[in-house]
């Protein structure tokens, strides 16, 4: 009756993932090849936000926080739905939460009193990291530049810079603001792991 059950616990995390880190690299170039100069636009605008939160003002920490929603909006549909939902089933559940994302941080740009906090150092290194550091890791893991993650292209690295943002700025509902980037730098990197032959 349970002939199945020794066959269902013999799959790893690994055996859930439809495509290999060869494909994802691939995927990874040809996304930044089609929407290419739109990589470039994204580091321009990465380095204008981070100008703005280091001034500390409200007018730019809200409008600025109107911005990264649009640019959640834009990961949710153009790449988590549209390209990676291609090579895996599920996948947009995850779309779902980045555009959830996108949702929260039109709420807080739309709150009159948010206020920059005094000490936003750390929160400035951490975005600077998602927006530069990310993408060395691919050399590291062995794919090209034009196949690295992103900021304002794939999800992690702009959950990286989100978060520190969202820390520079001080804004009011930060914590809230900070659950779906958080979760999805979990999840990528188990993908990543996965992806580099663990589990």
């Amino acid at each position: 009756m349970f002939d199945w059950m020794p066959e269902w616990w013999s799959y790893r995390p690994a055996d859930f993932l439809m495509f290999s880190a060869a494909s994802y690299a691939r995927l990874l170039e040809r996304f930044h090849r089609d929407t290419w100069p739109l990589a470039l636009v994204m580091l321009l605008l990465g380095l204008v936000l981070l100008w703005g939160a280091a001034r500390r003002r409200q007018v730019a920490a809200r409008a600025g926080t109107g911005v990264l929603a649009a640019v959640w909006l834009w990961v949710a549909w153009g790449f988590v739905a549209s390209r990676l939902g291609e090579i895996q089933i599920g996948i947009h559940f995850v779309a779902a939460a980045v555009a959830a994302q996108a949702v929260v941080l039109a709420l807080i740009a739309l709150q009159r009193n948010a206020t920059p906090g005094p000490a936003n150092t750390a929160g400035l290194a951490i975005a600077a990291a998602g927006l530069l550091l990310w993408p060395v890791l691919a050399p590291l893991t062995g794919r090209t530049l034009m196949q690295a993650e992103l900021f304002g292209m794939e999800p992690a690295p702009t959950s990286l810079f989100t978060l520190g943002w969202l820390w520079a700025t001080g804004l009011r509902h930060r914590r809230w603001a900070a659950v779906i980037p958080a979760a999805v730098l979990v999840l990528s990197a188990t993908l990543l792991w996965l992806l580099s032959g663990g589990g």
